[in-house]
């Protein structure tokens, strides 16, 4: 099972999971201290048109309880969407990079479900955040793929292919 193999099965699970999304972008992601180097490379984002006519999901901006009432009631392809909003807490939360809006926003969709069983979870002050930057344009998406390479540990090593933004 090569990587162009997991590649592709992580793609088709991730087309079927994020079926909803229109727009295909990958970026590179740096570290605050060393914005010279990104520490991961050619990670495959997938977002929305930002258009209520285009897209019946997008809320737009709206006040915290409507979104997390959406939130509450959501589902997609593979579970609910509070679920996935709980996990992304957690996740956040054990890498030491909790997000303060995505906690007030879980701790809303919280008070509308009345689930007392999932703890609130509070940011921690010395959280710092990733940073992204977006090397390909949506439009390149079907054409430019990121190279795939083994490294010398066997792992296998995904970086995205640079395209200058005019």
């Amino acid at each position: 099972m090569g990587p162009n193999f997991v590649y592709w099965c992580v793609t088709q699970y991730l087309e079927k999971r994020e079926c909803e999304y229109d727009i295909k972008t990958y970026v590179d992601f740096y570290q605050e201290a060393d914005c010279t180097s990104p520490l991961l490379s050619g990670v495959l984002v997938f977002t929305s048109t930002p258009c209520k006519v285009s897209n019946k999901y997008f809320l737009g901006p709206a006040p915290l309880e409507e979104m997390a009432s959406q939130i509450a009631k959501a589902v997609g392809p593979c579970g609910n969407n509070r679920d996935y909003l709980f996990q992304l807490e957690k996740a956040l939360n054990e890498i030491g990079h909790e997000d303060d809006e995505i906690i007030e926003l879980a701790n809303e969709v919280r008070k509308i479900l009345g689930r007392i069983d999932v703890p609130s979870l509070t940011k921690m002050e010395s959280a710092t955040p990733a940073r992204c930057t977006t090397f390909l344009p949506p439009s390149q998406f079907l054409t430019d793929r990121p190279q795939v390479s083994k490294e010398s540990n066997g792992t296998d090593h995904i970086t995205a292919p640079q395209v200058t933004l005019n």
